[in-house]
């Protein structure tokens, strides 16, 4: 990486920050996946927790469309955050290349 001044941007940071972000996303998405598989085991009895009996399943149907609704919401957002990144890394750089040629055609 090369001096910056404070309104530089390093396109290559931008896209370790928006696979981060996507990695955030896919952890986010899993976690709703399983919420959802869990509810489906307290329904029908397919796994050890149910036998905690209706009350624990009275009080994860309540929870559970708050919580998976948020764990949606921010994989969607994360995962929308994490494109438009990657794609102002490719304006900039797209940029950043033809203000290059641009003043070496000038100078």
């Amino acid at each position: 990486m090369t001096d910056m001044t404070p309104f530089d941007v390093d396109p290559d940071h931008l896209r370790n920050v928006a696979a981060r972000l996507r990695g955030y996303a896919d952890h986010a998405s899993h976690l709703t996946q399983k919420a959802e598989a869990g509810q489906r085991g307290l329904t029908t009895g397919d796994f050890p927790e149910a036998d905690y009996g209706q009350r624990a399943g009275t009080i994860w149907d309540d929870a559970r469309p708050v919580f998976t609704d948020g764990l949606r919401l921010a994989s969607q957002m994360l995962s929308d955050t994490s494109g438009r990144i990657s794609t102002a890394a490719a304006r900039y750089e797209d940029t950043d290349t033809r203000s290059a040629d641009l003043l070496r055609d000038i100078g």
